[in-house]
């Protein structure tokens, strides 16, 4: 029995012998992920490091329907890779124009492909030559012929779940691929999809939006879904902290998804303990350097950050405006009467007199201090009147600061 597919023979033109053997692949993740059915994938190398690759399910064995497009039994199921019903169809067609003969093995029949010239479209199609085989096995046994070991070396690097994936962090948005030689490449459910050299690390995410060919993530998605994987990552391993850090700072793709509005998803205060580590403790994070130097003003080191990175430690430190409005009215120093020359202590005593004319004040209302900003000289704080020490050299101006 002969089926013709309605695909024309030059379909995806761009795809080759490697998205071929993709999509049989993620077919045969699927079948084991779906139906409990054991995946294997072996080369049986034949001459000259040339053979044939095999990719096998034992207990499931595929129906006719499964060579219509758009048929699909994962419709809904977010475990499975594939969803639309036209990977098996196209990876064959994909390899067959490549020149590789492929035999699909499934139950008691032996499914060959061809490009062929159909009459009934006047083009030339994708068939498959449905055969009986020689005995009945509750298996599906993917054939490919004149696959190069070296090319299936180096393609077994793109899945995942064909050996071992080394040192990983996986939550519910993916894995963070943490082995160097996985440093910029992107995976889809265990499948390479691109590479992306400004990335520190690998990922494989658990969904994405990717392009027809399935070889490229939207850029509009990926920061999201790095941020969301590093959230996860960071909650599992402590330990991952300072280099995360280290991705803030340098403003690496890995990191470019943090934002004011999901800065609490981040260890804000072992961030922030990086940030004192590398700057001194008391450093305070801004956005420029105008902000930068109004803190210089008050004593303290302003640290130019990119948005990431101080949205995170505002969480902990607070904004540069809020620090600024507290150091402008912190007081570094309170001083005693024993700290006042004649002059200073006659001032004093003669403003309460002249004072009390108009309010009820007296020496047990006020604390003389230094405040850490020079602008600053007096304040009305928790019931008690703070007085600028500096004031006591002018006879006027501490008379219209208590009064004010």
């Amino acid at each position: 029995m002969k089926l013709e597919l309605t695909i024309k023979v030059d379909y995806l033109p761009r795809w080759g012998v490697f998205e071929g053997i993709r999509e049989l692949l993620q077919n045969a993740r699927d079948a084991e992920v779906e139906f409990a059915a054991p995946l294997q994938a072996m080369l049986l190398v034949e001459k000259d490091g040339v053979g044939t690759l095999v990719i096998e399910n034992e207990g499931t064995t595929l129906e006719h329907e499964a060579l219509l497009l758009g048929h699909t039994s994962k419709t809904g199921r977010g475990d499975c890779i594939g969803k639309f019903g036209e990977g098996l169809k196209l990876g064959v067609l994909a390899l067959v124009r490549a020149g590789h003969a492929v035999k699909i093995r499934s139950g008691d029949e032996v499914w060959i492909p061809a490009i062929e010239r159909s009459e009934r479209f006047k083009a030339n199609v994708l068939t498959f030559d449905v055969q009986k085989g020689r005995a009945n096995k509750n298996r599906v046994r993917v054939e490919v012929a004149n696959i190069a070991d070296a090319d299936w070396k180096e393609m077994k690097k793109c899945f995942l779940f064909l050996g071992d994936p080394g040192d990983l962090v996986r939550g519910k948005a993916g894995a963070l691929l943490l082995d160097p030689e996985k440093k910029g490449r992107i995976f889809v459910k265990g499948i390479f999809v691109a590479n992306e050299p400004k990335l520190a690390y690998g990922y494989d995410f658990a969904e994405a939006d990717l392009d027809r060919d399935r070889r490229m993530v939207a850029s509009w998605e990926l920061p999201s879904l790095c941020r969301q994987v590093w959230q996860e990552a960071l909650a599992q391993r402590p330990g991952l902290v300072a280099p995360f850090y280290g991705l803030l700072v340098e403003q690496t793709p890995d990191a470019s998804g943090v934002a004011t509005w999901n800065a609490d998803k981040f260890p804000a205060k072992e961030l922030a303990l990086c940030f004192a580590a590398e700057h001194g403790e008391g450093s305070v994070p801004v956005k420029d350097l105008a902000e930068s130097r109004d803190l210089a003003h008050l004593g303290q080191v302003g640290v130019v950050v990119n948005e990431g990175l101080g949205a995170v430690l505002a969480k902990v430190l607070g904004t540069a405006s809020q620090i600024k409005e507290r150091l402008h009215n912190e007081v570094t120093a309170t001083h005693g009467w024993h700290e006042l020359d004649q002059a200073e202590s006659v001032c004093l005593e003669q403003t309460i007199e002249i004072v009390q004319q108009v309010r009820k004040v007296s020496l047990g209302d006020i604390d003389l201090v230094t405040f850490r900003s020079s602008a600053l000289q007096g304040m009305y704080k928790d019931g008690r009147i703070l007085l600028a020490k500096k004031l006591l050299g002018d006879r006027n101006l501490p008379r219209k600061v208590l009064v004010h």
